[in-house]
């Protein structure tokens, strides 16, 4: 069933940013009110919940267009939880000023009623937000420690929920993976509409080259192969790649045995497997340099409906030059599409320098205030969520 929230009162004051953007911070304690009420806006036929129907297709109405429409099955997705509302509201906003429609899962109530919050006063903001139905630790967590890990594993989780139940293409980012630019009128939008792969993404390791003129990456050793491990950041997953479901089941399963690592670690762990023990039913390819090239200077006006060459499931990297990680220097910030502010061992504060630094950071004057709770937000406190709409 679905749900709404009601019944929350916060006294909050707000601040805008840019003139237009409300971002307040809290001065109490945020423990969540359980006042539900069923919704009016009741799950579809084939048991998708309507507010993921309503967050399909990317644009928001007073952009759609004919050359938007082929984005029609695709969801932009982000999670968070309350330990990175500062970072999610960041990331949201410059999604905001792109025009993009996104699908924000909360995976704690702290995080859901600040945002079913902000929603309700502003309404052109937080449009569609679900709550995660596991229970999740809600503080700030280092890269691999357990409640990261926990947190991580149930991003996969989510996805395939969604894909299975609502045959939906999935875009997914972190949200310090800031957007400077629309991602889908620009290289991963072309390769998304070529229906030639089944998952993009975001490569870890590049060389130098890759990072200063575009289209390199892809003649290079480490653009030609299928990597030992990838970035789980951002992403693209049709929901027609049956492997690739499976092998986010497989992931899940290494989750629930082996908490020591994260999604990340255990998915490319399961396609080195499958790489190494490929078969006729599950074979595995990756996107040549002349392929892509081919599919990048393709008229845009002419629709590729002819389907893939190959049964076979095809991974395909973005271009660091365009979506790079945290190892890359802010100076080629200019010509950046996407940037993910990784590789910040010390926590979330480096990430916040990090996009500082990359001028992907919005939030600057606003001091957001975590309150002092009950619970420490370092523990594994966390709290009975169930699938809400707003």
């Amino acid at each position: 069933r679905a749900f709404f929230l009601v019944g929350i009162t916060f006294l909050l004051g707000s601040v805008t940013i840019r003139g237009r953007y409300p971002i307040r911070s809290f001065t109490r304690d945020p423990t969540p009110s359980f006042d539900y009420q069923e919704s009016s806006m009741p799950n579809t036929k084939n048991g998708c919940p309507a507010v993921v129907k309503a967050a399909t297709g990317i644009y928001k109405s007073h952009l759609i267009s004919n050359r938007s429409r082929r984005f029609d099955n695709t969801i932009l997705m982000t999670t968070a939880n309350y330990g990175y509302l500062d970072i999610l509201q960041n990331w949201a906003y410059m999604a905001d000023q792109i025009g993009l429609k996104y699908l924000v899962v909360a995976m704690d109530d702290f995080v859901f009623n600040e945002l079913h919050f902000q929603h309700q006063e502003h309404p052109e903001i937080f449009q569609h937000i679900i709550s995660s139905e596991e229970k999740m630790p809600t503080g700030q967590y280092k890269f691999r420690e357990t409640a990261f890990n926990k947190i991580s594993c149930n991003k996969f989780k989510i996805v395939l929920h969604l894909m299975n139940q609502c045959n939906v293409d999935i875009v997914f980012s972190d949200v310090d993976n800031v957007l400077f630019q629309d991602p889908f009128q620009h290289q991963m939008g072309q390769m998304i509409y070529s229906h030639q792969f089944d998952y993009l993404y975001q490569p870890n390791v590049y060389p130098e080259i890759a990072q200063k003129k575009a289209g390199t990456f892809w003649e290079t050793r480490e653009g030609q192969s299928i990597p030992d491990e990838a970035n789980t950041g951002f992403y693209y997953l049709s929901s027609a790649a049956l492997v690739i479901k499976e092998m986010l089941s497989e992931t899940l399963l290494k989750c629930e045995e082996e908490d020591e690592y994260d999604e990340q670690h255990l998915f490319w762990s399961v396609v080195r497997e499958a790489r190494f023990n490929q078969s006729k039913t599950r074979p595995l390819s990756h996107c040549t340099s002349l392929q892509v090239k081919s599919i990048l200077t393709v008229n845009d006006s002419l629709s590729n409906q002819h389907g893939k060459e190959s049964n076979a499931t095809r991974l395909c990297p973005l271009d660091p030059f365009y979506h790079p990680t945290g190892k890359a220097s802010p100076r080629r910030a200019r010509h950046w599409v996407s940037y993910h502010a990784n590789y910040s061992g010390k926590g979330k504060q480096k990430k916040i320098d990090k996009l500082k630094k990359a001028r992907g950071w919005n939030l600057e004057h606003l001091q957001l205030q975590q309150p002092p709770v009950k619970h420490s937000m370092g523990q594994n406190y966390s709290v009975t969520t169930k699938i809400f709409e707003v």
